[in-house]
């Protein structure tokens, strides 16, 4: 994470006030993302708060963003291969490092476990809640930790967090892994009855942070990355930053 913090020094010291903006500037991008409510969704305003805030910091930059849905692991492969530019939505691991690059902002969030009918609980062992069968979704980096810190758990993959959610409401799995916005909203939209049967395992499973990447192997990361990073720094300061958290109520 050092060198990501050497290459957005290096790109300020480039682009200091007063030079001219560079030339990938302007151009159209493509970025993945995934049906994560509230977060990204293609029938959400502005795609999900996190997306919105995503385009406006990189229009400031001169940028026009496309964002595309995909199922997750698909959109780790297109960033992969530089098929795309980047990917909305994806937490750090080493492995990913290698072919995508983080600029410093992200949302952060914690990933916990939740059940159905019996309330909030807490553990001092994720060991206790076995023997259960875990509604989880392929390609996630928190599996790694589900299988280190509950290997007694079977999971139940699939490509979407709502069919999680349904297999849990409907009793096929005990368990399911997200963050507490994306439960809370995906719950009142579409099972809006059971909202209060709906109960948090405590301590979170991981505290992450969710960031919008971009892809090493195609041209002008390295500008998209500085872009995303000053424009979002400059939402901030002016006040669109908490105005679009606001008008999706995240605030």
């Amino acid at each position: 994470m050092l060198a990501r913090a050497i290459v957005l020094l290096a790109l300020l010291a480039f682009l200091a006030p007063g030079m001219p903006r560079p030339a990938s500037a302007g151009k159209t991008i493509r970025l993945a993302a995934m049906n994560w409510k509230p977060y990204t969704a293609p029938d959400l305003p502005g795609s999900g708060f996190y997306a919105e805030i995503v385009t406006r910091a990189l229009a400031r930059g001169g940028f026009d963003v496309v964002v595309e849905f995909y199922p997750w692991k698909r959109a780790l492969l297109l960033v992969r291969e530089g098929r795309i530019n980047g990917l909305i939505g994806a937490g750090y691991t080493p492995e990913r490092e290698e072919f995508m690059f983080y600029p410093d902002y992200a949302w952060e969030s914690d990933f916990h476990f939740f059940r159905m009918g019996g309330g909030d609980r807490t553990v001092n062992d994720f060991s206790e809640l076995c023997p259960a069968t875990l509604g989880q979704l392929r390609g996630t980096c928190v599996t790694r930790q589900v299988e280190e810190l509950a290997p007694c758990m079977d999971i139940d993959f699939s490509d979407s967090i709502k069919k999680n959610l349904d297999k849990l409401i409907y009793g096929r799995v005990n368990y399911v892994i997200n963050t507490p916005e994306t439960l809370h909203h995906l719950m009142v939209a579409y099972h809006p009855d059971k909202l209060g049967q709906l109960g948090r395992i405590d301590p979170p499973l991981k505290h992450v942070r969710i960031y919008t990447t971009f892809s090493r192997q195609m041209p002008g990361w390295e500008t998209l990355a500085l872009a995303l990073t000053t424009g979002v720094e400059a939402m901030k300061a002016d006040g669109e930053y908490e105005a679009i958290l606001k008008r999706h109520g995240m605030r």
